[in-house]
This record gives C-alpha cells, sequence and structure tokens, in this order.
C-alpha cells in the first residue's frame, strides 16, 4: 500500500450524507484527514483515512453504515462502509 498522503477536496466532497456525517463528528472530536484514494483496494471504491482511530462513535449508525473491524497494521484499523456507494470512512492506529 505504497502510496504518498494525498488529500483530494473532491474525494471528501463525493462522501454520501452519512459519512459526511461521521466525518464531521470526527473532525470536531479532534481527528484529522490523512488521505483520500480512490479505486483501491477494489475499482470504483473511494476511501478517506482518518489520522487517529474513531473519536466519535455514534449510538447507532445510520441506514446503509456498516462498522467493520479491519484491524490489520498493514492497512488500518476499522473503517465504515457505504455499503451501496462502495466508500469507506477508515481509521489508522493509534500512533501509527
Amino acid at each position: 500500500m505504497a502510496r504518498d498522503h494525498e488529500i483530494k477536496q473532491e474525494h471528501i466532497d463525493s462522501l454520501c450524507k452519512p459519512l459526511a456525517e461521521l466525518l464531521a463528528a470526527e473532525l470536531q472530536a479532534g481527528n484529522n484527514i490523512l488521505e483520500t484514494w480512490q479505486d483501491w483496494p477494489e475499482k470504483n471504491t473511494m476511501i478517506v483515512m482518518l489520522e487517529f482511530p474513531f473519536l466519535a462513535l455514534p449510538e447507532s449508525l445510520p441506514d446503509n453504515i456498516a462498522i467493520n473491524e479491519i484491524d490489520d497494521e498493514r492497512y488500518w484499523l476499522a473503517e465504515y462502509e457505504a455499503v451501496k456507494e462502495r466508500q469507506f470512512l477508515a481509521c489508522q492506529f493509534e500512533g501509527h
């Protein structure tokens, strides 16, 4: 997964509403966007990566949003997935 850390505003702007709201809560809680990308690991996917583990866990998840525990240091700790849109809000491990 060797990539330069790049943040593309177009990726952030294209997040579906539920992921955009989860992202806004994370940023409000002090998390930061580390990078964004699309078409990896699969074509037609888009990922926004946060610098820290999720800080603002919601009491319940919006419809069409799943949380996946990846827990693989080669990739990331966890992710919210907008299943229909193939979009992800992922988070790194503490002290990555």
